[in-house]
């Protein structure tokens, strides 16, 4: 049987108390009394456990526990559903037969849920707003906090956006990296005996600083502008970097282009190695 404990207004003459129905739903319900009279479904329980506060709990998923909020008595605003591991809180979706729904539909009614996983705090959101009631729902994740205190984003290009009003096209921070690179010898390089080389790199945004060392029993290469190294660990754009190549004791001006790493001398040099960092705008 289900129960409803109601509770009257003292204005209307409405049954207070509980009361019972002949079907085989096993909820418990509690209704307040507004003051035209009218009894309303404040709190749900069923018969799986499934709280609805002023909605019937859909409930459908039998792993979770759910908690639902709205303002409807048929689809919730706002779906809290809990197991051992798992947390989960929605806004605009429901569950239904094991899929997610959106309640609201058209315009900006974005559907979002917000999960714990193991120590994982996932942030997500719908692709797109919903477009008709039985619209199902693909979530995205937006970014994840990880047990390490990690943030990292889930969409490419996402990162920090800076409220930077001098920025004249984007402030937005969405990449930082650090790694190694293997220099290349280029065709402006002349070695003799094993040529060896390695390199590291740290990329903030669009900018990246390289640095190298290259050696040989012997390395030369002759005046002007020649092409030493390629390989550079990510593409750069037309404009070109600048930095510092040292060989011979010499310090010799270097540049980077899309195609590698240029020398810039009018002496040219030789030496068993030689070293630089470059700094240089990426295409990303």
């Amino acid at each position: 049987m289900a129960s409803t404990i109601k509770s009257d207004n003292g204005v209307s003459s409405g049954v207070t108390g509980i009361v019972q129905t002949a079907d085989s739903s096993g909820q418990l319900a509690f209704q307040t009394t507004s003051s035209g009279g009218s009894a309303v479904t404040a709190l749900t329980i069923n018969n799986s456990q499934q709280v609805g506060v002023g909605v019937t709990p859909v409930g459908a998923d039998s792993r979770f526990v759910n908690v639902e909020v709205g303002a409807s008595t048929s689809v919730s605003d706002i779906v809290v559903s809990s197991t051992n591991l798992l947390t989960y809180v929605q806004h605009n979706s429901y569950v239904s037969g094991g899929s997610t729904y959106f309640k609201y539909t058209g315009g900006s009614n974005y559907a979002s849920q917000y999960s714990q996983n193991n120590g994982n705090h996932i942030f997500q959101s719908s692709s797109a707003a919903g477009t008709g009631p039985s619209t199902a729902v693909t979530f995205n994740t937006l970014a994840t906090f990880t047990p390490a205190g990690n943030l990292t984003f889930g969409q490419s290009n996402a990162g920090i956006v800076f409220n930077n009003s001098s920025a004249t096209t984007n402030s937005t921070l969405n990449d930082y990296e650090t790694g190694t690179w293997t220099p290349v010898k280029g065709s402006g390089l002349t070695t003799t005996g094993t040529f060896s080389s390695s390199g590291t790199y740290t990329k903030i945004g669009r900018l990246v600083n390289v640095s190298f060392l290259c050696q040989a029993t012997t390395i030369s290469f002759s005046s002007g502008q020649q092409l030493l190294l390629t390989g550079l660990p990510f593409t750069e754009a037309a404009v070109g970097g600048f930095g510092v190549l040292a060989i011979s004791n010499l310090n010799i001006n270097a540049q980077a282009y899309t195609t590698g790493i240029y020398s810039n001398s009018t002496s040219g040099g030789s030496s068993s190695q030689f070293s630089g960092t470059i700094t240089y705008t990426a295409t990303f």
